[in-house]
């Protein structure tokens, strides 16, 4: 390699000899990428899982409030509900089946369908007696 008045740029460990245009720009970018690459990728994958993370608990707690709603005035209730809490603690893949539940409740407002057929039933029943 030849180190006489060519310009030697060095970008985290590769060597990159500048006297050779053609190949230069190509070597000098794909350094840069690596580098840059090397030090930002942990952080933006950290903050990517978290913004995941935090998602995913937002709309199972949705998916939990829409359980709720729907078991709400039913017998079994706590049963239900103990049954779904407690396979949330014991497997914690319902988790996942309760956040699709909640990603459904803000487009289609399960809770307020809910809420509106058991108060039209409640005015049906008061009615009839």
């Amino acid at each position: 390699m030849l180190w006489t008045t060519s310009a030697i740029i060095r970008i985290g460990v590769v060597m990159v000899d500048a006297s050779r245009p053609a190949h230069t720009a190509g070597k000098i970018i794909t350094a840069v990428r690596k580098h840059v690459t090397m030090m930002v990728s942990p952080v933006l994958v950290s903050a990517e899982v978290l913004a995941t993370a935090t998602m995913l608990l937002a709309y199972a707690l949705l998916g939990l409030a829409v359980m709720h709603a729907i078991t709400r005035g039913m017998h079994s209730r706590p049963f239900a509900l103990g049954g779904l809490y407690a396979a949330v603690i014991i497997f914690g893949w319902p988790m996942l089946l309760l956040a699709m539940l909640g990603l459904a409740d803000t487009a289609l407002d399960l809770r307020g369908r809910v809420a509106a057929r058991k108060s039209s039933n409640r005015t049906n029943n008061s009615t009839r007696s």
